[in-house]
């Protein structure tokens, strides 16, 4: 007797230890492979590649792109999460020397709990090293970096950028030049993996302007560009198209004041977000006639003209510290985690492919809770977002009041 009850009673436990390890086998695969969140609990992971404990204008831009992923998250997980999963970040920090971080995201992306999305950095040398680690690994993508090689496809079916093609870029300041009266133009660039690709876009949206122009670079490590000034200059260009990031851009309107060349300067993007334009520079000579290519959130808003997206937007930022840096720095970050969300929902679903077909015909939702851009709009063709057509302005660098330009006494 007491053998038959001991047989009925093992009989039992090992039916329900099956069961339990059938449900714990399908959370797990459901969180590891991205699985519709209806199905698990388990955190929406976000694995974030940052230069936090780097240097200078590196680290500050790293820090500010941090603060806009984690003011998403937070956003997002006041109402819920991505379909029900709390968003979990992660940072992985590379010292501002990407090579360090390739190991380390290798190593983080074959552990569990799986990563459902890779931030690759901020800037492009960290998208070129990371995106590839991220695609091999099945893992979605979306980030600032945007070398040319990254918008493939074929290649990196599961990476998005967040910013629009440099060339959209190219050809509002294009547009902006011409509107100014300027009529043969100078374009100086940096030798890095962004300068290389904003030159190339110049080029590109050049060819339907037909506006002379030439070209000179620096190397990010040089001091004095008045050479390459004067060569410019000698062309008889009455306008100068800069791009650079960082102290290279001091050294370059140091040059231009020391050859006394006295043309307007519009500056590129990465120009917008380094903070010396914003910062000691502002008021000096070396400003003069310069202005810079920003989104329209990183121009002044009165708080009774935002839109209820920009004051949470706004107000998660706060939460987490003193806005320090112009919007750029955080926004387009803080969009990417919004653009996946939407993603997401329009789904049903957080698998990798489900995502990234979603994004390649994301519906805008209205209202949406971006900031950046009106709207993003990608295809199968290009991992690229298209905006409004009216999403960039030329602006006068101040002092930022709240991450802005132009605020009343700045």
């Amino acid at each position: 007797m007491i053998r038959r009850y001991l047989v009925a009673f093992f009989a039992i436990a090992a039916m329900v230890a099956a069961a339990c390890s059938s449900d714990s086998g399908n959370k797990t695969t459901a969180a590891g492979s991205g699985a519709s969140a209806s199905a698990s609990t388990e955190p929406f992971v976000i694995v974030e590649l940052t230069s936090t404990d780097a240097t200078g204008s590196a680290a500050q831009a790293s820090v500010a792109a941090d603060q806009g992923v984690q003011a998403a998250a937070n956003v997002l997980n006041s109402q819920g999460g991505i379909l029900g999963r709390q968003i979990k970040v992660e940072r992985i920090t590379d010292g501002g020397k990407p090579d360090t971080g390739v190991g380390k995201l290798q190593q983080r992306l074959q552990q569990e709990p799986k990563a459902d999305l890779v931030v690759p950095g901020n800037i492009s040398t960290q998208g070129v090293a990371y995106v590839p680690v991220a695609a091999d690994a099945g893992v979605p993508s979306i980030g600032t970096p945007s070398a040319l090689q990254l918008n493939d496809p074929q290649k990196y079916p599961l990476n998005f950028q967040e910013a629009p093609s440099q060339v959209d870029y190219a050809s509002a300041m294009l547009s902006d030049a011409k509107n100014a009266g300027a009529t043969k133009l100078a374009a100086l660039s940096s030798t890095s993996a962004f300068g290389q690709t904003w030159q190339t876009a110049i080029k590109q949206a050049i060819t339907k302007t037909n506006q002379p122009i030439s070209y000179e670079t620096y190397a990010d490590a040089d001091l004095d560009m008045s050479a390459q000034l004067q060569r410019l200059r000698d062309t008889g260009a009455d306008m100068l198209l800069l791009q650079g990031f960082g102290a290279p851009i001091g050294h370059v309107l140091d040059s231009k004041l020391k050859i006394g060349w006295n043309v307007p300067v519009f500056c590129d993007s990465t120009c917008g977000v380094t903070d010396l334009v914003t910062t000691s520079l502002v008021g000096t000579p070396q400003l003069q006639g310069l202005k810079i290519q920003v989104p329209t959130i990183d121009v002044y808003t009165p708080p009774d003209q935002q839109s209820s997206a920009q004051k949470a937007y706004t107000e998660a930022l706060k939460a987490i510290g003193p806005i320090k840096g112009i919007m750029t720095q955080f926004s387009f970050q803080y969009d990417g985690v919004m653009i996946v969300a939407a993603a997401a929902k329009q789904a049903n679903s957080t698998k990798p492919d489900d995502i990234r077909h979603a994004l390649e015909a994301l519906t805008q939702p209205n209202p949406a809770q971006w900031v950046t851009l009106k709207e993003y709009h990608y295809s199968p063709t290009s991992h690229v977002p298209t905006g409004s057509g009216h999403d960039f302005v030329m602006a006068v660098p101040t002092h930022l009041v709240d991450g802005q330009v132009g605020a009343p006494g700045s």
